[in-house]
């Protein structure tokens, strides 16, 4: 009997945890239904039966099983979540999965999901968690620089071999993988992602590759969108970079560089050749002519580097020191040109979201 009292407590000494409104945090009303079993629970004491005791015990049990499967909160439409490994002392610990591509990457088949590196709006962190008709299981895409959404998967999707233990990407939303959410009911903060196909939780094996494995807490948080301000001077030109797609704004022109015209001025400055453009293609460098003043864009960033070049120019998502031999667009002697670093230019630096 003492022991059966002994185990009642240890269960009635519960400590709630991701309970809230937020997106996959576990509804309140269902933390409010269990607390009412713990409450009626440590009415019992030495003076109940062996059995009333036990069966009290079990009514509590089944009463956490059930509230560790309460449906979560579902996301709204249009929210992006990042995913973040949340694995003390593990060398990606706090890093969020990351969509690394490349201009060879196959549609189906794609598997670099990493968690090697760090958080930054401007690169592809950012997934949509898709409803499915089963409580808590969803689906999770993002999107890539043209538009195009990738689902993740397995390899058994992906190639047809008996392998789910490996995650690839495919776009056929058929074939993507079904992963149920689960809010851990003891430690605050921490989700796990359970590959379905596998029965076993998503996350690293040790390396940097997303898959299943033994660091499998994770966090679920709101993605923060980039946000790029373009400051078009007096001189009225300036240069940018995007990690989205974007449409432009009046008052402003933009141009891609496309070579040079063949013609020099007369102090035997080539002429950049240039080409405008009607829309704002993602991780491209531009030129831009316009009125002056300040151009806000924002959108989930879609980068897998935080450099990118396009024939002469090469825009970065942080900011640099001009290496001596590049060419910058400067005013110099009211005259807007891109004009080379040299050892008597000093330092030039280059601003994020520009080229």
């Amino acid at each position: 009997m003492p022991d059966l009292l002994s185990t009642l407590t240890d269960l009635t000494n519960y400590n709630f945890v991701n309970v809230g409104d937020a997106t996959f945090q576990i509804p309140s009303t269902a933390a409010t239904t269990l607390q009412t079993t713990i409450d009626k629970a440590t009415t019992y004491t030495s003076d109940n039966t062996a059995v009333e005791v036990y069966n009290a015990i079990n009514t509590l049990q089944e009463a956490f099983d059930t509230y560790a499967e309460t449906e979560l909160n579902a996301p709204q439409n249009n929210e992006h979540f990042n995913i973040i490994m949340n694995v003390d002392g593990f060398k990606y610990d706090q890093n969020p999965l990351t969509y690394c591509y490349d201009d060879n990457y196959q549609g189906t088949g794609n598997y670099q999901l990493r968690w090697d590196k760090t958080a930054d709006t401007n690169l592809a962190q950012s997934y949509t968690f898709n409803p499915t008709e089963n409580t808590n299981i969803y689906t999770i895409s993002y999107q890539d620089s043209i538009g195009t959404n990738h689902y993740i998967c397995t390899c058994l999707t992906a190639y047809g071999t008996n392998t789910t233990s490996q995650i690839r990407t495919t776009e056929d939303p058929d074939l993507a993988l079904n992963v149920k959410v689960i809010a851990s009911i003891e430690n605050e903060g921490v989700w796990h992602l359970l590959n379905t196909e596998a029965n076993q939780y998503l996350g690293s094996n040790g390396d940097y590759g997303f898959a299943n494995g033994d660091y499998t807490s994770l966090s679920l948080t709101t993605a923060t969108p980039a946000t790029a301000t373009l400051t078009v001077t007096e001189a009225k030109w300036a240069t940018l970079i995007l990690p989205f797609a974007a449409d432009i704004p009046q008052d402003i022109e933009v141009y891609a560089a496309e070579g040079t015209t063949g013609e020099t001025t007369a102090e035997g400055y080539e002429y950049v050749q240039l080409e405008q453009v009607t829309t704002i293609t993602a991780n491209t460098p531009y030129i831009v002519y316009g009125q002056p003043g300040s151009y806000t864009f924002q959108n989930y960033g879609t980068a897998a580097a935080t450099t990118y070049t396009n024939c002469y120019l090469t825009g970065v998502y942080t900011p640099v020191t001009a290496e001596q031999g590049t060419y910058v667009l400067q005013n110099q002697n009211n005259k807007i040109g891109f004009y080379k670093v040299t050892e008597t230019s000093g330092n030039i630096n280059i601003q994020t979201y520009r080229a």
